[in-house]
């Protein structure tokens, strides 16, 4: 049986880029969490740096270039429904699945893509501890992927964010519209295990990777 963290990536995923048969701008929120933006303490908080824009549920926090939008499902939807029709009519059509996803914690989209252009997002999922080790969930995703058609792992390392030890993999997806590149970090946290995947068309993957990199440097555990 495959693991339900990637059962949820993969589900979420396809109702994401998929649907349609072509590529779309379409969100996948997640289920309802309450945004820590106002409860997090000065202290603690995220402070990014100009033109960025801080992201929070309950427990994670990082941040992004401000031409994202998108939050926890009840931010994700707002910001889809001042976007244009295909996303709105795209996010109806995946927001039942979404729902059923409780590991989904956090979906933010680059709200200047192109209006044709599959979009570039960033999705956080929370699921129970898979491994209280960084090794131990590379070793977890590498298996879990290798039984997925359709996905291969480009690199497979542990890496450091500050001083965190987290599993980093480079996933290409095979879409009817193309190949999507998806950066990943697995994050052993105290009761459970983040998931975060930033997704963009792997042919536009080397402009945004050193974004996506310093994105992940921002990501805190609340």
């Amino acid at each position: 049986m495959r693991h339900p963290l990637i059962v949820a990536l993969v589900v979420g995923f396809l109702a994401l880029s998929c649907s349609s048969g072509e590529p779309d701008r379409s969100n996948s929120p997640q289920s309802g969490v309450t945004s820590s933006a106002s409860s997090a303490s000065p202290t603690t908080s995220l402070i990014p740096k100009p033109g960025w824009s801080r992201f929070a549920v309950e427990g994670f926090e990082l941040a992004l270039p401000a031409r994202f939008k998108g939050g926890d499902i009840d931010e994700a939807l707002d910001a889809i429904a001042d976007g244009e029709g295909r996303i709105v009519e795209q996010a109806r059509q995946s927001l039942e699945v979404i729902r059923e996803l409780a590991a989904f914690r956090l979906f933010t989209f680059d709200a200047e893509a192109d209006p044709g252009d599959y979009v570039t997002n960033v999705s956080v999922l929370a699921v129970p501890m898979l491994d209280p080790s960084a090794a131990g969930l590379l070793r977890v995703a590498k298996r879990q992927y290798a039984e997925l058609a359709g996905f291969t792992v480009v690199d497979a390392e542990v890496v450091f964010l500050g001083e965190r030890e987290v599993a980093h993999l480079i996933v290409d997806s095979a879409f009817p519209f193309g190949t999507v590149r998806q950066f990943h970090y697995y994050l052993p946290g105290l009761v459970g295990t983040w998931l975060v995947n930033y997704a963009a068309l792997a042919s536009d993957a080397s402009e945004w990777r050193p974004i996506f990199e310093e994105s992940a440097s921002t990501i805190r555990l609340t």
